[in-house]
């Protein structure tokens, strides 16, 4: 539920995560006040799409850090990582636990690691990433957000 105090755009606070790719069905309504009615969206009015991907990048507030990761869900190992300019380190947390901090970069100029999907369960995953500019970028750190995905595997089901 969100308030609504005026007109406007609302979001829900925390957001949705979907764990699987497939159609999902949001519903909008609003219980009423003195001078309007209540009125309800219908059960397909709404409908999201999820394609089978993996990375949601929340912006830097300041810096010049971009994360990037699969472009679908994982199932076997996969590299998430950033890129930006002056960045002195970037240290990696999956689901809270502390992964690893890389201070330097690959030769294609990433700071990333590589997540084994088999090691990981099922649904979303959240990443998160701190870093740490270089002292001449006068950058404060920023903490950047993805998720990765692991899917379930297709299981065929036969009928007739």
């Amino acid at each position: 539920p969100v308030s609504v105090t005026g007109s406007g755009t609302y979001a829900t606070p925390d957001g949705a995560t979907p764990t699987t790719p497939g159609t999902y069905y949001w519903v909008a309504s609003y219980s009423g006040d003195a001078n309007n009615s209540p009125v309800s969206s219908g059960c397909a009015d709404e409908p999201v799409t999820v394609a089978a991907i993996a990375v949601l990048p929340e912006k830097a507030e300041s810096g010049s850090a971009t994360p990037t990761g699969p472009a679908e869900c994982v199932s076997r190992s996969t590299q998430v990582y950033i890129t930006g300019h002056q960045i002195a380190t970037a240290t990696f947390y999956v689901d809270g636990r502390r992964m690893k901090t890389v201070a330097k970069a690959d030769r294609r100029g990433r700071y990333g690691i590589k997540l084994n999907g088999r090691k990981l369960r099922y649904g979303a995953h959240r990443i998160k990433v701190v870093v740490v500019f270089t002292a001449t970028s006068e950058t404060r750190p920023v903490t950047l957000h993805m998720a990765v995905v692991r899917c379930r595997p297709a299981v065929p089901r036969f009928t007739g």
